[in-house]
């Protein structure tokens, strides 16, 4: 075998390994250099708060990044491609124990020399598209392509098939991106076989050894320049913001910036039978004292939305309700604020609670039944979503008397869903008087915004059609017409609304009972550089309204002490038990929004089925944005997180150092209260 190796051996007649001369296709691996350096060099906008200096610092390193790639890919595609190298392999193959080459040689040696050909112009073609692919994905979803990957199948088959029916993708779309995909793959192939025969014509060869050693020292390089740059300013975040942007990044530093916190560990998650042994007493009322609550939940609702225009009767609803300072979300993403919301806990805890069944059923909802409501759920949406419907109404739905959501419906679109959410809910008031929980979940405001054909769409130009994941960059008049279509949404869903207040005044039942309207999430309109939600936790994605309005006998706090309240979903149901006269402590984070006041609040970034790892704390009118150490940190286990960077409640940057000891005694200040309740032992 030695003989036959033509040059590769270690310590054979023949060169080396180091020694060998490879073929590089340059008319393929040039461009493709220029390409990721663009790329590079385009993403340097998203960086926050860079001076030019650091901006040159980040190119640098963007364009090493490119270069040990490119270079790598380079040399390993001329090594798959060279044909001395298909030979051995082909010799290989054929060759018997005595020695002898099989008949049919000449066939098979032709074959495999084309086969491997084939394979290494697909290896070559893959890396370059994946990498264009996930530049062009991240800067309109905020999420990388095998991030995407791992959030869709990490939950198995059939978590699978309900994301991407909850995301609206239909499956015609779908196809249609997977074949197109394909084509993409096939037509990249071809053109690094064909630029393989123009580099050929007037070959350029790079000894292997000389090859490694010149990518060895630009990782070397890059090493210093990589901790030469971050030395500049700490608040510009150099590699891990370029790591966050880019596909591929080396670095030999670990994600730093701001402060690092220790002993940072969650209080463990109670079992359901440890949280219900933990509620306090109540007293139980039969169900005529009790007023009848409806609880709504807008999909993708914004905060800024409500105006005389796009929702008359929120807006009419607003002025006899609660009038707080601030509201947010618990997340930027459904299932995570529907945990939130519905267990009155940090949604920290929302994918350790789906993954364990002794955690699900809600002890705040149990409350309200100990007390002696019945629940009562009409949903258009997938409440099975991440398991959530289980984690919130129990592995049964035990905690619902009455259940209703999209699975319920043979596919009919989100407004026929909506509607006939409506008309049951109508039905259902007449039917009894008091102690009952109403929850309604409302579908037609997620993108791409829908409405039936007979209800007014007064915004106009829309974009007709409009489908997310085929046009992710829109020009501003396309925008305008997406604008239009989720305000043609709303006042949809507003009608909806106002349609189960009008029925309540005229059955003389409005005033004795309590609603509460709210959104899951906001909505994102290029306003940080993004559409819809989940990928950023700024304040368009997690502003939404709260309006709660209390029954006539019920207590109404002081408006100037509402006015410097912050309300979060997790505050909702306590403060419907403090509403009540029922105790609103209990094994929960949320606090009764009658007693609060501070604008204290936890926004989690959605990771999927995985544990979040990126959240916000906002105290103080300042916002703190800290991370775990990784996107597969598991959060019970985890005792170290990071405070990488404050900005004011609107996401503008704050000018403070976080690395001296003022900017830590300040951090501590302003946000040691609130990250004592997450955290226990936090070390400052």
């Amino acid at each position: 075998m030695t003989g036959r190796c033509m040059g590769w051996t270690l310590c054979g007649a023949q060169a080396s390994w180091a020694g060998r001369r490879v073929r590089v296709n340059y008319a393929f691996w040039w461009p493709v250099f220029l390409l990721f350096n663009g790329l590079n060099y385009h993403s340097w906008e998203r960086f926050d708060g860079l001076v030019e200096s650091q901006v040159w610092v980040v190119l640098a390193l963007g364009a090493l990044n490119a270069t040990v790639l490119v270079g790598a890919l380079a040399l390993g595609e001329g090594l798959l491609a060279d044909r001395a190298w298909r030979r051995l392999v082909v010799a290989a193959y054929e060759e018997e124990p005595g020695g002898r080459a099989n008949e049919s040689g000449q066939g098979r040696r032709l074959a495999v020399s084309t086969l491997l050909g084939w394979v290494s112009a697909v290896l070559a073609a893959v890396p370059v598209l994946g990498y264009a692919t996930d530049s062009w994905l991240f800067g309109h979803l905020g999420v990388h392509v095998v991030t995407g990957l791992r959030l869709l199948w990490g939950s198995g088959w059939d978590q699978c098939r309900v994301i991407v029916e909850s995301t609206g993708l239909r499956a015609p779309v779908a196809v249609g991106v997977l074949a197109a995909g394909a084509g993409v793959g096939i037509a990249g192939t071809i053109i690094v076989r064909f630029t393989r025969f123009l580099s050929n014509r007037s070959p350029l060869h790079v000894r292997f050894g000389c090859g490694l050693l010149t990518l060895a020292g630009l990782v070397v390089l890059l090493a210093v320049l990589e901790g030469w740059g971050t030395r500049l300013d700490s608040r510009a975040r150099i590699w891990q913001e370029q790591r966050r942007v880019l596909p591929f990044t080396l670095s030999f530093q670990e994600r730093g910036g701001g402060l690092a916190l220790d002993r940072a560990r969650l209080s463990p998650l109670r079992s359901a039978a440890e949280a219900e042994g933990a509620l306090p007493l109540v007293v139980p009322r039969s169900p005529g004292r009790l007023p009848d609550i409806f609880l709504f939940v807008v999909e993708s609702l914004r905060g800024d939305i409500l105006d005389a225009c796009t929702t008359p009767n929120l807006t009419e609803l607003r002025h006899e309700c609660f009038a707080f300072g601030e509201s947010l979300a618990a997340s930027n993403a459904t299932e995570t604020s529907w945990y939130g919301l519905f267990t009155a806990n940090y949604a920290l805890y929302a994918a350790a609670a789906a993954r364990e069944p002794a955690t699900w059923g809600s002890a705040s909802l149990k409350q309200l039944r100990r007390l002696g409501y019945s629940v009562h759920v009409l949903a258009s949406s997938h409440l099975d979503y991440r398991n959530m419907d289980q984690v919130i109404f129990g592995s049964g739905h035990q905690l619902a008397d009455s259940f209703l959501d999209i699975r319920d419906f043979g596919g009919a679109e989100a407004p026929e869903r909506d509607r006939e959410i409506m008309r049951r809910l109508i039905e259902q008031i007449g039917r009894g008087c008091g102690g009952r929980l109403f929850l309604v979940f409302y579908e037609s405001t997620h993108h791409d915004y829908s409405w039936p054909e007979d209800a007014p769409a007064p915004f106009q130009p829309v974009a007709s059609p409009w489908n997310f994941y085929l046009n992710f960059r829109v020009s501003p008049q396309e925008l305008v017409g997406i604008k239009n279509r989720y305000r043609n949404a709303v006042l949809f869903v507003d009608s909806l609304v106002g349609q189960v207040v009008s029925r309540l005044r005229s059955e003389g039942r409005y005033n004795e009972s309590v609603l509460l309207v709210t959104g899951d999430h906001g909505e994102e309109f290029l306003e940080h550089g993004r559409l819809v939600h989940a990928n950023e936790t700024c304040r368009v994605q997690t502003h939404v309204p709260i309006l709660l309005k209390p029954a006539r006998d019920m207590a109404r706090p002081p408006a100037s002490a509402l006015a410097r309240t912050t309300a979060t979903h997790i505050d909702i149901l306590p403060t419907m038990l403090d509403l009540l006269g029922a105790n609103p402590q209990g094994p929960w984070a949320g606090e009764s929004l009658l007693r609060k006041v501070t604008d204290d609040a936890v926004i989690v970034q959605e990771n999927g089925s995985r544990d979040p790892w990126e959240f916000c704390v906002q105290a103080g009118g300042f916002k703190a944005w800290l991370h775990y150490p990784s996107s597969d940190t598991i959060v019970s286990l985890e005792h170290r997180i990071r405070l990488s960077k404050v900005t004011d409640a609107s996401d503008s940057p704050v000018n403070r150092r976080l690395d001296t000891a003022e900017g830590r005694a300040w951090c501590r200040a302003t946000f040691g209260s609130v990250l004592a309740r997450i955290y226990p032992d936090l070390q400052w």
